[in-house]
């Protein structure tokens, strides 16, 4: 992991997740037929109703933490190496992005008597979509100086499938949506 991935990664995942707890708090995930049944599920086990939706949450920000801030550095880097090819003045831009989608999933399995009952799987999708303004550039003494200021990210979570016998809907199911805004301003990175 270079320098800028391990910055941006450290100052957004906090952000990050709890972004997606608070889209998945504010939906009505709890009111899905199939969600009340796993719900059932962990009740019968002795476990509270909500585990299960802190579990599908864990596997999603993990999911997240492993794409979004490597991507997105990745593709900060080659922009960079676009507006600097053989430019020896100091630049300011901004950098546009939009990720693939991401599609993390969880299964409920009801077991009976060691056996597999049934299951339930649960597809989501995160979009994920910003611009990442006033990126300096500046040139002192033949190196390079790179200065992060402002990211503006919007986060979208859908679920895509959720069933016992996996029915995948007809269009992604919104969640929710929300706009991460962060400064950046601390990443100055020399190169």
């Amino acid at each position: 992991m270079s320098g800028i991935e391990y910055q941006m990664v450290e100052l957004i995942k906090d952000e990050l997740k709890s972004s997606i707890t608070s889209i998945l708090e504010d939906s009505n995930i709890n009111e899905i037929e199939d969600v009340k049944i796993v719900s059932s599920w962990y009740h019968e086990a002795g476990k509270s109703k909500e585990d299960f939706v802190l579990k599908a949450l864990n596997i999603i920000v993990e999911k997240i933490m492993a794409y979004i801030p490597q991507e997105l550095a990745s593709q900060l880097i080659d922009e960079i190496r676009i507006n600097t090819n053989n430019q020896e003045t100091d630049i300011k831009f901004n950098f546009n992005f939009d990720l693939e989608p991401i599609k993390p999933f969880t299964q409920f399995i009801k077991k009976i008597n060691d056996l597999t009952a049934l299951k339930i799987k649960t597809i989501f999708q995160i979009d994920c979509s910003g611009i990442m303004q006033d990126i300096e550039i500046q040139v002192m003494e033949n190196k390079k100086i790179l200065n992060l200021n402002n990211l503006e990210m919007n986060l979208k979570l859908s679920l895509i499938q959720l069933g016992v016998i996996g029915i995948k809907f007809p269009e992604p199911k919104k969640l929710g949506e929300k706009t991460i805004s962060l400064d950046l301003s601390t990443i100055r990175m020399n190169y």
